[in-house]
């Protein structure tokens, strides 16, 4: 308010708290974070957003620090709605994993898989299957022939979808090399380690996923695929909306701790996100049902275009949520380095 002439001319301060320079046709919802900056959210991510807008991209986050430097939605994608996000479920599953640990469940990950399974006798089973591990199974490494993943067009997990005793089928498949020489991405080692969580909780992993994850992170919304058996396959079936998903993001980032509790372990975030073994396929190495590079990146991975990237470099969380072409599975993570980092550097 300034007095002037006796008059009061009042001037009105206009704060611009959301950019909506992304929003348009195909897209909805393009927010940047309310701050004063030198260069706005649009000039920043602006590329990336239009991009994302011409494909079939349902939701592109980026999350830091507290506050979303830029949230875009498809017209047709509700941002309270579940998405599926596919193969990322696996890496939810070895936080579960890291919990048993923390709670004295599990003792070793070089402990015999099929010592979990006490309906499995040791005769059943030829040497090298017994000696198969809990590391072999998060690296994927079991050199079991389970042949179930895109590569195969999912062969193995139609020929054990009908069956009635999925763990036996699994730790009496053929051996094609031993455990820990090579990796070979298996949906059925994930699916396993669904059931060592039932083995060692009494719980599905579902409800055992409620009770020491989604409630203490707020997610109340969620479904998750079972199996004939009534099993989540821990391979996938997931669906979550994006913003819970950079929640499992930033529980990461932040090694375990959500709002002042330790959830997981440091230890474990660190043991799982290391570069285990070289994968050489959708990333460069793989930890345990985690995606790892070579620049401090940690990766969720999803059939479809499914993506959870955290940047530990530049403490970042970026979820894109697609339904993308095989061919263009790679889009994401192209639209990510090319626009998204040099951007959240600038920012």
């Amino acid at each position: 308010m300034i007095l002037h002439g006796g008059r009061i001319i009042i001037i009105t301060i206009i704060l611009v708290i959301f950019f909506n320079g992304c929003a348009g046709r195909g897209s909805k919802q393009a927010t940047s974070a309310p701050a004063a900056r030198e260069v706005s959210g649009k000039e920043l991510f602006g590329a990336a957003g239009d991009l994302v807008r011409r494909e079939n991209i349902q939701a592109f986050l980026v999350f830091r620090s507290g506050e979303y430097l830029w949230e875009q939605y498809a017209e047709d994608m509700d941002p309270e709605e579940i998405h599926v996000i596919n193969s990322c479920t696996k890496s939810i599953v070895s936080l579960l994993i890291g919990t048993l640990f923390d709670r004295g469940l599990l003792d070793t990950v070089d402990t015999p898989v099929y010592t979990f399974f006490p309906e499995i006798a040791p005769e059943e089973l030829t040497e090298r299957s017994k000696s198969l591990t809990l590391r072999h199974f998060l690296t994927m490494s079991t050199g079991l022939a389970s042949r179930d993943s895109y590569l195969y067009r999912w062969e193995g997990l139609r020929a054990v979808w009908n069956k009635k005793d999925w763990i036996r089928h699994i730790v009496s498949l053929p051996s094609e090399a031993p455990g820990g020489q090579r990796f070979d991405y298996s949906n059925l080692a994930s699916y396993l380690l669904g059931e060592i969580i039932r083995q060692k909780t009494g719980m599905d992993a579902e409800e055992y996923a409620l009770k020491t994850l989604f409630v203490p992170l707020g997610i109340t919304e969620y479904s998750w695929e079972k199996n004939p058996l009534g099993r989540s396959t821990g391979w996938g079936g997931l669906r979550l909306k994006p913003r819970d998903l950079v929640k499992i993001g930033q529980l990461v980032l932040d090694r375990g701790r959500w709002q002042g509790r330790q959830l997981i372990s440091e230890d474990w975030i660190e043991q799982s996100t290391r570069p285990w073994i070289k994968a050489g396929t959708l990333r460069e190495y793989y930890g345990y049902q985690w995606w790892v590079d070579g620049e401090g990146r940690i990766m969720a991975l999803g059939y479809e275009g499914q993506y959870l990237i955290v940047d530990t470099v530049l403490k970042l969380v970026t979820v894109f949520a697609s339904s993308l072409r095989e061919e263009d599975f790679f889009l994401p993570y192209e639209i990510y380095t090319a626009h998204v980092v040099p951007a959240a550097e600038k920012w």
